[in-house]
């Protein structure tokens, strides 16, 4: 069994990015290690593993964004994302005007196309009829869903 993965995340900006969620109840905090969240498949925060929060906003958003806090876009696993801010620490301690920009990042999500589920399906979930091949030592294929035996 693998070892269960623990976060790095330094608490206190756990608990700032936990205190930024919870004024918002339509929104859940999702993923046990590396938080973030998601709406209709989209996410729009994530907290990585420094601490360093990123931010989904409005494309019109981003730029004035950038300027006002001297920030930069986020960048996650080396890849920078597409309209994501990294939200300075001092803005991140300052819940009440994070707000207003945490309420533009759900509101432009909500904008956005649903995404597809891309789960797989549960074994249940397959029709009774499929048409399942089973190989058999002997060289013969067994299809259950006709109870035929085909031999080579």
């Amino acid at each position: 069994m693998a070892p269960t993965k623990k976060s790095t995340i330094p608490a206190e900006k756990l608990e700032l990015y936990e205190k930024l969620i919870a004024a918002h109840p339509e929104i859940n905090r999702k993923g046990d290690v590396h938080p973030y969240t998601s709406i209709n498949g989209h996410m729009f925060t994530y907290l990585d593993q420094t601490g360093t929060l990123g931010m989904r906003l409005p494309h019109n958003e981003v730029e004035p964004f950038l300027a006002k806090y001297k920030s930069t876009m986020f960048e996650s696993y080396g890849v920078v994302k597409k309209d994501w801010v990294t939200v300075p620490a001092a803005l991140l301690k300052n819940t009440k005007e994070l707000q207003k920009y945490l309420r533009m990042s759900i509101e432009h999500v909500k904008t956005l196309k649903p995404k597809e589920r891309s789960a797989p399906l549960p074994p249940d979930s397959f029709p009774y009829n499929s048409t399942v091949i089973l190989f058999h030592p002997r060289n013969m294929l067994i299809c259950p869903a006709t109870c035929q035996t085909i031999r080579n």
